[in-house]
């Protein structure tokens, strides 16, 4: 064995055998990081309008417990870098669900994932020195899967804004009644578009049953024997119905509706320069995140590295609610006691921290072998993940032309990928 380690041919098989692992652990944990915000959008959590912070708690939690798992395969070391990194993931995660509340998971994942990749990429060239091949062949490949990136959350923000402008057209539109509405919902591009889409229907319905009912019985109390009273609430139940529909049926709006409209799109622009925002902060952050590993490596190495993660997670935790807690009571003036939703959230939270812990696991190895440089930028082709989801569960992009368009931009993120892995060392 001696004799093949110093061979030039056995050190080369060696050095693939390694890589490639490397871009396997990549691949794992591209598949983990772009499903663990899934259940975020779980219509259960949206209704519920579960705190992030309370969210975040569950993720740490799962965080936590997988890291002693850790101890099962590794031996017991501790690093204060340990303590950083998960500072800046706690803080890091609970944006990050702001983000993907304010400006939806697609925008906030292409916008993040796209900084991470550039942020990652110049820590591992320029902080860490990192020995890439072809310096200019990785830059364009980083440009490649930027661009992939980008025409991908082109595509979904498209998708996602025409189907809410055709929601919205349905709501106020003058000219459609109640049975061609509820056709058009049934179409809905979302599970929560569902939900939504079903209590619309039902309302409709509701009116025009009402609206008609409320006129037959206006005109049968005109000419047949009937108690005053009951004709004076029907003529009440008649006018008060006239003011949201017209003697067709049909939907009319209001000027309290164009006011509500105007105020809610005002808000939702508000709730999109937010979200942007945070995703902004979440890509800079998350291409730091990896950053305390290079400097524990000193002292760990690999999965030695969870055990300090999930302890400094628990603890990160604990101060951030004290402190989100001392805000709400001196700032905001709520005394009332952080809502965790248990029934609600605990199960699709958890679930998000399972799948982030096994996200972060496969990062960290693929990043052991493959460094930060080409290893964190590789782990970033999760938004062909995210996305994925949205197209074949949440329905987010239909119409040829759009599905087209993002596996399109899925092949630029792949060939970005390829020219990478080309380029490196």
């Amino acid at each position: 064995f001696d004799d093949f380690d110093d061979d030039s041919g056995g050190t080369a098989a060696t050095t693939m055998v390694v890589a490639g692992g490397g871009y396997f652990c990549a691949l794992l944990a591209s598949v983990f990081f772009g499903s663990f915000a899934v259940p975020i959008k779980t219509p259960a959590i949206v209704r519920a309008n579960v705190d992030p912070v309370a969210f975040q708690c569950y993720k740490s939690f799962a965080c936590f417990v997988t890291s002693l798992m850790s101890l099962l395969v590794v031996d017991f070391k501790f690093t204060f870098w340990g303590l950083v990194g998960a500072c800046v993931w706690v803080v890091n995660g609970t944006v990050a669900i702001v983000a993907v509340q304010k400006c939806g998971l697609s925008t906030a994942q292409t916008l993040w994932s796209g900084l991470s990749v550039f942020v990652g990429f110049l820590w591992g060239v320029i902080v860490f020195e990192e020995n890439v091949r072809d310096v200019v062949g990785a830059a364009w490949a980083l440009v490649v899967m930027s661009a992939g990136m980008g025409s991908m959350g082109v595509v979904m923000s498209q998708s996602s804004s025409g189907g809410s402008g055709t929601s919205r057209n349905r709501g106020e539109s003058g000219y459609e009644n109640g049975s061609r509405s509820g056709s058009s919902r049934s179409s809905s591009v979302s599970p929560i578009d569902s939900v939504e889409g079903n209590k619309y229907d039902v309302e409709m319905n509701s009116n025009s049953r009402e609206f008609a009912a409320a006129r037959e019985r206006l005109m049968m109390g005109t000419t047949t024997t009937t108690t005053t009273t009951t004709t004076m609430n029907t003529g009440r139940e008649f006018d008060d119905l006239s003011k949201s529909t017209n003697p067709f049926g049909f939907r009319t709006r209001s000027s309290s509706n164009h006011s509500s409209s105007s105020s809610s799109a005002l808000e939702k622009q508000k709730d999109v320069k937010i979200g942007i925002l945070c995703a902004t902060y979440v890509g800079i952050a998350n291409g730091s995140f990896m950053t305390p590993l290079k400097y524990a490596n000193k002292e760990v190495t690999g999965l030695e590295y969870l055990f300090s993660f999930g302890v400094g997670s628990a603890i990160a935790t604990v101060v951030l609610v004290f402190l989100y807690n001392v805000y709400r009571r001196q700032i905001k003036r709520d005394f009332s006691p952080l809502n965790f939703h248990f029934e609600t959230c605990a199960k699709p939270a958890l679930l998000t921290g399972l799948l982030w812990s096994a996200g972060n696991a496969c990062s960290i190895v693929a990043i052991s072998k493959l460094g930060v440089a080409i290893g964190w930028p590789l782990v970033q082709c999760q938004l062909v993940v995210s996305t994925s989801w949205g197209v074949w569960y949440y329905r987010e992009v239909r119409g040829r032309k759009a599905i087209a368009g993002f596996f399109a931009s899925a092949l630029f993120v792949l060939f970005g990928v390829i020219m990478l892995g080309n380029s490196s060392r």
